[in-house]
């Protein structure tokens, strides 16, 4: 379910992966969603735990899908490792928010026995 603070009264639905780099300076960021009923207006990543609205830390691209390399500021990798950190789309009809969530930090060992793993966090 979307997390956005009001509710918004739309059957918008997504998916976001954030793929943290070993030394914690990069990350890959993948954005999918669909089902919006108005045009998108933005996509930020907030810090912002579930069920609260918080300051917006970095403005993302419009569109989907979107595959975007992101830094790792000191408040990113704050609001990751709080449980934070969450991803919002804003439309027409929805301008505080039609579509958020909040990423959970999960752990992968990257050796290659593990692909499989990783593999299965997306299925």
């Amino acid at each position: 379910p979307s997390l956005v603070v009001p509710p918004s009264g739309e059957n918008a639905y997504g998916t976001a992966t954030l793929i943290v780099a070993d030394d914690g300076v990069l990350a890959a960021l993948t954005v999918n969603f669909a089902g919006l009923e108005g045009a998108q207006t933005a996509a930020m990543l907030m810090d912002a735990p579930a069920g609260a609205n918080g300051p917006v830390l970095i403005d993302l691209p419009l569109g989907t899908p979107v595959a975007i390399m992101v830094d790792m500021t000191p408040g990113i990798t704050a609001a990751l490792a709080d449980g934070d950190l969450a991803i919002q789309i804003n439309n027409l009809d929805w301008p505080s928010g039609v579509l958020r969530g909040n990423f959970a930090w999960v752990t992968v060992a990257t050796e290659e026995a593990t692909w499989s793993a990783v593999k299965a966090l997306f299925e």
